[in-house]
């Protein structure tokens, strides 16, 4: 049992150590903002970021400029397609793991519909459940996620080319980033997979005209630090790096950005982009409840009207979810597995393995810690 009064003890003493260091950090935020507005494109101009240990952004606007968006559209179509699972569970007689992709198709003004729903699969076959790396390995973790994010693209492919004709605005959103780290710790065979249908993904976007856009909510990103920080350099600035390293984009971006406003546009270096047959792009948006990090393919950053459509059906989409746009929590919300969902499809096998004389019980840790949840 844990003695609780240990550690109220030392509540007052952590607390003021963090205030100290708070105060610190938020005069630093204040230089490297000052510094940041100095800053032009120019400045970037043969960057060779992978020489680098940390992430560096190459600004295609002055990186300090911000830009007022209207929030107002009467007639659009919104789409969203999000995704969860069930891992797999090494203590069960068999290995299996769901997916289950929830999505919404949405659309405001004149004939306005709505058709959301989820699509769950069960993986159980050897060649679905082991990717062939050094070795074959169990899809878990990283390569799970990655398989995920692959059956929302190919979901969005549809929706898009299903219910969008390019006659109507239309925006079609990721619930989290464009830049699929996993895919690089996964097999050349699914790399090629996963990009080819990621590719087709964008092609039909942009033949259709409907836009995609990476939605990152509560975002930890440095990039834009990491252009900072590479400006310092360039002027032979010293500083801290233990104060710099914490500080993330979005305590930069809470001093420039007004309540619907987007910073400048940069791009991406991530490494892994190197698989990628195109740029991925990014800039910083003010909801008026957080800055987010909007993630967008390179032909939509480079035009206009695209950029402009992305911003503005973006805020109207928060506005109407009171805060986080609400295709993105629709498509959660069909996505979801509940705890009580995944108990049962467990017991399920369970039963008809006992009805065909195979006694399964688990160990006796997973039923205790089952026995306690109850």
């Amino acid at each position: 049992m844990l003695k609780i009064e240990s550690i109220v003890q030392e509540a007052d003493k952590i607390v003021e150590k963090n205030y100290g260091e708070y105060i610190a950090k938020g005069r630093i935020i204040d230089l490297l903002v000052d510094i940041l507005k100095e800053a032009t494109p120019l400045d970037f101009a043969g960057l060779e970021a992978s020489k680098f240990p940390y992430l560096i952004a190459t600004p295609l606007e002055t990186p300090s400029k911000t830009f007022e968006i209207d929030t107002k559209y009467n007639e659009y179509i919104a789409l969203a397609a999000d995704g969860s699972e069930i891992p797999i569970n090494e203590d069960f007689y068999f290995p299996y793991y769901v997916i289950n992709i929830g999505f919404i198709v949405e659309k405001y003004g004149d004939s306005s519909f709505v058709y959301a729903d989820s699509e769950p699969k069960i993986y159980y076959e050897e060649q679905d459940l082991y990717e062939e790396l050094e070795k074959p390995t169990l899809v878990k973790g990283e390569l799970l996620t990655a398989k995920m994010l692959l059956q929302e693209s190919n979901k969005l492919r549809e929706l898009i080319k299903t219910y969008c004709n390019g006659k109507i605005p239309s925006i079609s959103l990721f619930d989290g980033t464009l830049i699929q780290w996993e895919v690089k710790e996964t097999s050349e065979a699914f790399k090629k997979r996963f990009l080819y249908n990621f590719t087709n993904l964008m092609g039909i976007s942009f033949e259709s005209g409907v836009p995609i856009a990476g939605y990152i909510s509560g975002t930890h990103s440095k990039d834009v630090m990491g252009s900072i920080r590479y400006h310092l350099l360039q002027k032979d600035v010293q500083y801290d790096e233990r104060i710099i390293s914490s500080i993330i984009d979005t305590e930069i971006f809470s001093r420039i950005l007004k309540k619907h406003e987007r910073s400048a546009l940069f791009k991406s270096n991530a490494p892994v982009l190197s698989f990628y047959p195109f740029d991925i792009y990014f800039f910083f948006l003010h909801t008026g409840e957080e800055i987010v990090r909007v993630e967008i393919p390179e032909f939509i950053a480079r035009t206009e009207k695209a950029l402009s459509n992305v911003c503005t059906l973006i805020l109207n989409q928060v506005e109407k979810g009171h805060g986080y746009p609400v295709v993105l929590r629709e498509a959660h919300e069909q996505a979801v597995i509940r705890e009580s969902e995944k108990l049962f499809i467990e017991e399920m096998f369970s039963d008809l393995l006992q009805k065909k004389g195979i006694p399964f019980h688990g160990n006796a840790k997973s039923l205790s810690k089952r026995i306690r949840n109850i």
